[in-house]
């Protein structure tokens, strides 16, 4: 239904017969696997930028738990393959929406625990591209803004933790109605007491 939409049961059906040797020949007999009525790529024969997200994701992990230090390297990977939100010009399917927002979710955890681990390190301008890339994603993450303005109070840079906490204040009232939540403001009032 999802690729023949409109089509009745013996059209889809003659379709899929048609399609999957067409499917075959382009791709090599051994890409695409069909087990108990159902395909899929075998990952031996396929790359599949979610499923290298998500083993860089896993990568990320490992080696945050070893060392902070090479998880700058380890990010820059990560931003090269998250390209936005998962089928993103496809029309909202609840199967696509489910994968959407598991990525989603997963990249952004990622992020915030590399960000942590590298500002815990001294190394706060790394720990910035990751809150920087988290709020391109998701400009509601309140806690990347907290990250953000530590990172950037940690460097001596006000100015920039100013400006922070302001888009942080303006995108929570634009888009929520809400106010930035008391932790947000006490960090806002430790920039401007000094």
């Amino acid at each position: 239904e999802a690729l023949w939409p409109g089509a009745e049961g013996d059209a889809a059906a003659q379709a899929f017969a048609t399609t999957l040797p067409r499917l075959r020949k382009l791709t090599g007999d051994h890409a695409i696997q069909r087990q108990e009525g159902r395909l899929s790529l075998d990952p031996h024969h396929c790359w599949v930028d979610a499923w290298a997200l998500e083993r860089q994701i896993g990568a990320l992990e490992d080696t945050l738990h070893e060392t902070a230090g090479s998880a700058a390297q380890v990010t820059e990977k990560l931003f090269k393959l998250y390209h936005g939100p998962f089928l993103g010009d496809e029309p909202d399917q609840p199967w696509i929406l489910s994968a959407r927002e598991r990525l989603r979710s997963k990249f952004l955890r990622a992020l915030e625990s590399a960000g942590v681990a590298l500002a815990k390190s001294g190394d706060h301008e790394a720990a910035m591209v990751c809150f920087r890339k988290g709020l391109e994603v998701d400009a509601l993450a309140e806690n990347f803004y907290r990250c953000l303005i530590r990172c950037c109070l940690s460097l001596g840079r006000n100015a920039e933790a100013i400006s922070a906490y302001q888009r942080c204040r303006q995108m929570l009232d634009r888009h929520l109605g809400l106010p930035p939540s008391a932790e947000t403001d006490a960090l806002y009032r430790q920039i401007v007491t000094g």
